[in-house]
């Protein structure tokens, strides 16, 4: 799908007003333990399909933006102190101290998945967890982990399951659903001519994961056979023609007398499956398509949301069809990929427009540090990457990263000589 904010040719930056220092801390009381973590396969409810060298990347993008007072439980692939090192010595990107990480034992490897990991995971949580300060992505359910949690655990999976999104934002701001089945069982059995093409989705999910569009019966028969063991619920509704994608992030503090806030939006990149492979933050862009949606966020949703006892960050994604009516079709409570660039945008800590990546790089650390002070643009000027997370294990580097740029033009020389140096990227591709 071709990004708007590519027409343009300079960037200008952002007048808008936020609060001085926006982090994790702003939203989360002192000793809160943040966990960005998911149960792995199919538990509590959850489906996750995302390899667990990516999970160990999203686990540390909270160490660039904790703030003051959060502690954050990482991998320990991902905090090792050569890693932690490289990305503290980047200008502008914090690290936290150490007393403030929590990692969890190296014994979970990323070779280790679904139940043996979940298994691993909760033994090092309820080890290093003090009863009453964590706050995870999307909880464990088992009732042994219930002592652990700040916010009921079923509270933030109810609101993380799309199934339940009719409950809390206005029908008129929803895809049309036509049907929801308890299972992936329930619905291969189905057999009804639904309206074709159609969106199916297990609904509690994420990344993508799950998610099917059906343009004929043939790919709808495949997917009711892909879904037949799922154990969640299913969802299928109406497809939307979508000439935007965007995700508007929110924070709710968990102070009542601090205002929710709307910390920024950013263009959503995907494959055509709809896996989530990066973003865009355009700084002149004033998104006034996503009025209607954001005015309904902070004057009902979610206040809503907070009257139930949730706080903290997350993210709503919205189409926006060819006539300039918006969509959400789905809601995360919890951090997203972009929550962490939008805030470094907003502290001023990376300046101008950015487009975020996950990039794979076969090589040491060190050659990865070598090849990259290396790469210039065609106007002889460094490339701005901002790396915020990585590992290194198996000969290759995998990493989180954003581009800065103030002209298309940038953007694509900078996204083509990353990929000529090694640099393996699905959002580079778009751009290159």
């Amino acid at each position: 799908m071709p990004l708007k904010l590519l027409d343009s040719n300079v960037f200008k930056f952002s007048k808008t007003r936020r609060p001085a220092e926006l982090s994790l801390s702003r939203y989360f009381p002192a000793g809160t333990y943040y966990f960005y973590g998911y149960p792995s396969g199919d538990a509590s409810g959850f489906l996750n399909k995302v390899p667990p060298a990516v999970e160990e990347l999203v686990a540390a993008r909270p160490l660039v933006c904790a703030g003051d007072h959060v502690q954050v439980v990482s991998f320990a692939n991902a905090a090792s102190p050569d890693t932690l090192q490289f990305i503290s010595s980047q200008p502008g990107l914090p690290m936290l101290p150490e007393e403030r990480r929590t990692v969890l034992s190296a014994a979970i490897r990323a070779n280790i998945t679904g139940a043996a990991r979940n298994r691993l995971v909760k033994q090092d949580l309820k080890q290093l967890v003090p009863a009453g300060s964590l706050v995870m992505a999307q909880p464990f359910l088992d009732e042994d982990m219930g002592h652990l949690y700040q916010i009921p655990p079923q509270l933030t999976n109810w609101l993380n399951d799309k199934k339940n999104m009719e409950s809390f934002i206005p029908a008129a701001l929803l895809a049309q659903r036509y049907a929801a089945f308890e299972s992936g069982q329930t619905f291969s059995k189905d057999r009804r001519p639904w309206t074709l093409p159609c969106v199916v989705k297990v609904s509690s999910s994420s990344a993508g994961d799950g998610v099917y569009l059906c343009k004929d019966n043939g790919v709808l028969q495949a997917v009711r056979s892909a879904l037949k063991d799922a154990t969640g619920t299913v969802i299928v509704e109406r497809y939307i023609e979508a000439q935007a994608n965007y995700g508007i992030q929110f924070g709710i503090p968990q102070n009542p007398a601090l205002p929710i806030d709307i910390i920024g939006v950013n263009e959503q990149l995907t494959t055509p499956e709809g896996e989530f492979i990066g973003g865009v933050i355009d700084t002149a862009n004033d998104y006034k398509e996503l009025e209607t949606v954001k005015q309904q966020l902070l004057s009902h949703i979610l206040p809503e949301v907070r009257k139930m006892g949730w706080y903290g960050v997350g993210c709503v994604d919205v189409l926006v069809s060819p006539i300039g009516q918006p969509f959400i079709i789905d809601c995360n409570f919890r951090m997203t990929g972009m929550t962490a660039y939008l805030m470094l945008a907003a502290n001023k800590r990376i300046s101008g427009s950015m487009m975020s990546f996950s990039g794979e790089y076969k090589g040491s650390l060190a050659k990865l540090q070598e090849t990259i002070g290396h790469i210039s643009r065609q106007d002889r000027t460094e490339i701005p990457m901002h790396i915020i997370t990585l590992t290194e294990q198996d000969g290759a580097c995998r990493f989180n990263a954003a581009i800065s740029f103030r002209q298309s033009a940038d953007l694509s020389d900078s996204a083509s000589r990353l990929l000529q140096a090694g640099v393996a990227s699905k959002a580079l591709e778009l751009f290159a």
